[in-house]
């Protein structure tokens, strides 16, 4: 017997860090007046390549890592997750991978210790990440 959930796209979606950060990015540079729930003006977020349940999930799935406050929508297709607003975490996190450059590093070594690119890989990399860009830089 099939197992159902509410999240539309639930069991085909592959985890994103690259989706991850760019939606951080873009609830960051939103007006701090932006308020969705009492407007009911959902923040609806596309990408070109990214279906909107791919996106809902990613939202649902940062929401449950305590990166943004999320509201689920239902609808005949389905339950959608909107972002509502970045949380302490999410902006902590954002800080730290903000530079391309650490970014970019942080990802390269995370896929090369654990062989495969998390959110937790990343973070376990960052020291090293910055370290590698400050070196390069001529910085230490």
């Amino acid at each position: 017997m099939p197992v159902h959930s509410d999240t539309i796209g639930l069991s085909h979606m592959r985890m994103d860090p690259d989706l991850i950060r760019t939606i951080l990015l873009e609830l960051e540079a939103l007006p701090a007046s932006a308020d969705p729930i009492r407007g009911q003006n959902w923040l609806t977020m596309t990408y070109d390549d990214r279906s909107k349940e791919d996106i809902s999930d990613h939202i649902r799935l940062m929401g449950e890592a305590g990166f943004i406050e999320t509201y689920k929508v239902p609808s005949h297709y389905g339950t959608f997750w909107h972002p509502v607003r970045m949380t302490y975490k999410g902006h902590e996190y954002l800080n730290s991978v903000r530079s391309d450059t650490v970014w970019n590093k942080s990802k390269e070594l995370a896929g090369k210790a654990f062989g495969t690119v998390t959110i937790e890989g990343i973070k376990a990399v960052l020291p090293y990440a910055i370290k590698a860009v400050l070196q390069g830089a001529g910085m230490q």
